[in-house]
């Protein structure tokens, strides 16, 4: 009796020795449990714990929300939190998430509220992504760069009232945009200010796309306002400048509208030249020196802010006897990388490193005259996307290790292209780009775009200087296409 009241006693303490096990076990598996071991946890530790606080069940939102709130643990611990309950709720399908959102960005600790920025960004919905408009005049750069980044550059598409941006009321786009300006010129970082600037054209362009609504509905006085407080807004804006050039070009105030383009930079006045230039590729003659020229060149796919281009080109323009004259060149430091894939008439040169030419005469904004040329010599051209009848012109490309470009010559009679010759009168407007594929990945025009290199109503206007008074055949000389 006595061995069997032993051996039951040692079964029952085993018994209670794993049952015991298992509940600490357990306990030990518990997201408060868990919660609590990552307050002191470090490196490999931490990352289990938060791998398993992010895979548990139950209910874990409550208790991780109760660690965020208590402000007695340390600012990197409720930083973790934050980033478990954003990781846990994903594109915000708790809804309470939005409150500690909203805490969060206004946090007094600096690593709280950079795991809020991040956060939102990277997984918080629209309702939650609004809070960080409180970020964008946040001491911390860390912090104002996700802003920046959530209002401004980091939005790929092309309506500017889409994502989070779209629904601020208008009242506090126009504070995000004035503390912006504000703060693009201050901030040490150039890419800062680069982003701080995107988020003001934004709402440049949300303003221009307004004032386009009013003109067509005839409000040309609204329109004009609207377009006035997009300049007075960024008076550095290229689009707004232009947008305005444009609408005295609408409401055919000319003399307004040259005047404000040669204020703005947002117009070309064509010299004629002294002679003709010979067509050979070489665009080293000393006549070129007397046309128009630019090294500046902005990305195409620059969204709401005009980015200067890595790659180094250089534009030539000039008129004489009724005929353009243009030349391009492209440096690179290797020359050999270029990408020459296409070499008949009317291919797909534009997918090479290339050169194209936009011409509008009239300035309509809806006209658009390309000329394409790659780096082998190959040709494209059309007008109102149509490539059937091709126009007749002089080009000729040259590549020159020596001097570390590739160059294109061009010249076509202006008659050709509108059907009359050029006068004192002519206003036109145009756009002229560089494509790099091989040694480089960008594609850069003299006048940004500010995302779609065929957004002609925003392309410089164009005037010729000192026209002839009488009309001359053009000059037969160099390659006759």
């Amino acid at each position: 009796m006595k061995r069997v009241a032993i051996v039951g006693a040692v079964i029952i303490g085993v018994l209670v020795v794993f049952v015991g096990l298992v509940w600490l076990r357990v306990s030990a598996g518990r997201p408060e449990s868990l919660i609590q071991r990552l307050r002191h946890a470090e490196g490999r530790e931490r990352e289990e714990l938060l791998m398993r606080l992010s895979l548990s069940r139950g209910d874990v939102m409550s208790h991780l929300s109760e660690a965020f709130y208590d402000t007695s643990h340390r600012p990197a611990f409720r930083a973790d939190v934050l980033e478990l309950l954003f990781k846990r709720t994903l594109r915000g399908t708790d809804a309470s998430l939005e409150d500690i959102v909203r805490d969060a960005v206004k946090d007094p600790a600096v690593e709280v509220r950079r795991a809020a920025a991040r956060g939102v960004v990277q997984y918080g919905g629209k309702r939650e992504q609004v809070a960080l408009v409180d970020c964008i005049g946040d001491p911390d750069p860390q912090v104002r760069r996700q802003a920046y980044l959530l209002f401004g550059e980091g939005a790929s598409h092309m309506d500017p009232l889409d994502g989070a941006y779209g629904r601020l009321s208008k009242d506090q786009r126009r504070e995000v945009a004035d503390v912006c300006e504000r703060q693009m010129a201050n901030e040490s970082d150039p890419e800062l200010s680069f982003l701080a600037r995107a988020v003001v054209g934004r709402e440049v362009e949300i303003r221009s796309f307004e004032a386009d609504m009013a003109f067509g509905r005839g409000e040309v006085i609204k329109a004009r306002k609207l377009l006035e407080s997009a300049l007075e807004l960024h008076p550095q804006s290229k689009q707004a400048r232009v947008r305005l050039v444009r609408h005295y070009l609408q409401v055919e105030d000319m003399v307004t509208a040259l005047n404000l383009g040669r204020q703005h930079g947002a117009l070309i006045e064509v010299p004629r030249l002294s002679e003709v230039p010979v067509i050979d590729g070489d665009p080293s003659e000393p006549v070129w020196q007397e046309a128009y020229r630019t090294d500046k060149f902005y990305h195409t796919t620059s969204r709401w802010a005009a980015k200067e281009t890595t790659g180094k080109s250089r534009l030539y323009l000039g008129h004489r006897n009724g005929t353009i004259y243009l030349a391009m060149l492209g440096f690179e430091d290797d020359l050999s990388k270029l990408v020459v894939r296409h070499k008949a008439r009317d291919s797909n040169v534009w997918r090479d490193d290339c050169v194209e030419l936009f011409f509008d005469p009239g300035a309509a904004g809806k006209m658009n005259t390309q000329f394409v040329f790659n780096a082998a010599g190959a040709a494209f051209d059309q007008r109102h996307n149509d490539n059937r009848n091709n126009y007749s012109f002089q080009h000729d490309v040259g590549i020159y290790h020596d001097r570390g470009y590739w160059a294109v010559e061009f010249a076509i009679s202006a008659e050709e292209l509108t059907g009359k010759p050029l006068s004192a009168e002519s206003i036109w407007a145009g756009n002229f780009f560089r494509t790099r594929i091989g040694p480089g990945s960008e594609q850069g025009a003299i006048w940004p775009c500010f995302g779609f290199s065929l957004r002609s109503a925003l392309y410089p206007l164009m005037v010729f200087k000192d026209v002839e008074t009488a009309p001359h055949d053009r000059p037969d000389n160099g390659k006759q296409e």
